[in-house]
């Protein structure tokens, strides 16, 4: 049974401003500390714990070509004059995801709504398309209808959601984007910025901890996203250039899958036609986990790694299921960037960073202890600890 989240602390974090990383023009050099009493939030950079969870943030151009930088970026180009204009400005904001059936979802909603709170901006809708596009373009028709001025999107397929957010874009509403960016769109002049998670390391490292669970050698398949998003590629891409390092390690099968019941379907035809596979890497955890229970239906010893940590994939891990790690994305503070992005637009700040990072960090049994803290923002529960000893 799915275990419902629990109540988030309201702590906001967000990446430290990434070293070597270029600095938009009027970025200021003040401290987090500093930035988190100008806008009264508490932010605490993402920084490694010593245990090697946190990653660095892979120095991967965005959609439109643009280096990665933190969202300290954006805290620092508003002025206290700025801020206190957005929480005076009667403004208005929208929210269009791709599903809200994840805990992914959630946090990120989560971390969004905390920063709108704090400016004073009103939520007028919240969208979840239910992994359809057709659903999405109606879903953002109704909120163009609403006039809001901030839209924060996660876009589903980068083509046929285009006309829909272009129009949006020309009606007037400033859109902070989730991981993707439509066909064809260009920051500043019809998109403020994108936050994303550093899906390209994500991708490497949950390669990675298969490999060397696998001894560098075996049969292992690979499962993608349905259609060619931007952040999903960047995962598929950091995977194989990891298993490519390594001769002895054989892709048998490659498949594409959208839901864990796809998830599942695929993983079942894959084990029949390769009795040998030994592992799986899967682009997105509700497939992984849809992999996991086929795999362990069939009673087969297949170890799966994924990208994303729900709180199913965490259990499966700390528990030594069929899944055995997850390269975890940080939802809450990812929804913090795009809403400061929103932010930094109503405010008037000009040169927004338009690819803000928040960093990933490897989960394993050994460290979901901690991870779990930094994903979802509350303590480890009592069972899962008792799994963890």
């Amino acid at each position: 049974m799915k275990r419902k989240l629990i109540c988030v602390l309201l702590v906001i974090t967000v990446v430290a401003l990434v070293a070597g990383c270029s600095k938009p023009a009027g970025t200021g050099t003040g401290s987090a500390t500093a930035s988190a009493k100008d806008v009264g939030m508490n932010i605490v950079p993402l920084v490694d714990d010593g245990s090697g969870a946190v990653l660095p943030i892979d120095q991967k151009a965005g959609p439109c070509g643009n280096m990665p930088v933190g969202v300290e970026a954006v805290l620092n180009l508003m002025t206290d004059e700025q801020k206190d204009a957005v929480r005076k400005g009667g403004y208005t904001a929208a929210i269009s995801l791709h599903t809200t059936n994840a805990d992914w979802s959630l946090l990120q909603l989560q971390g969004i709504q905390v920063v709108l709170d704090e400016f004073n901006i009103e939520l007028l809708a919240s969208t979840d398309a239910e992994m359809k596009p057709d659903k999405q373009v109606s879903d953002i028709e109704s909120i163009i209808g609403l006039k809001p001025d901030l839209l924060i999107s996660f876009v589903l397929d980068n083509d046929s959601l285009q006309p829909v957010l272009r129009k949006a874009s020309d009606a007037g509403i400033l859109i902070s984007f989730i991981d993707s960016v439509p066909t064809g769109f260009k920051s500043p002049k019809d998109y403020i910025g994108m936050g994303a998670a550093d899906n390209y390391a994500n991708g490497k490292a949950s390669a990675q901890a298969l490999v060397d669970y696998l001894g560098g050698e075996g049969e292992i398949a690979m499962i993608h996203f349905v259609t060619g998003l931007f952040h999903t590629n960047q995962r598929s891409d950091g995977a194989r250039e990891i298993f490519d390092k390594y001769p002895n390690i054989k892709i048998v099968a490659e498949q594409q899958s959208d839901s864990a019941e796809t998830g599942a379907t695929i993983t079942e035809s894959i084990l029949i036609a390769h009795p040998n596979l030994a592992g799986m890497w899967v682009f997105w955890d509700g497939p992984g986990m849809g992999a996991v229970g086929a795999i362990e239906q069939m009673g087969k010893n297949v170890k799966v790694t994924t990208v994303d940590l729900s709180e199913d994939t965490a259990y499966s891990i700390a528990s030594g299921g069929a899944m055995l790690a997850a390269a975890a994305q940080h939802p809450y503070d990812q929804g913090v960037a795009e809403a400061i992005l929103g932010v930094a637009a109503l405010a008037g700040v000009e040169n927004i960073p338009p690819y803000v990072v928040v960093p990933g960090e490897i989960v394993t049994k050994d460290s979901m202890a901690k991870s779990w803290e930094r994903v979802f923002k509350t303590p480890v529960p009592a069972d899962m600890a008792a799994l963890l000893k």
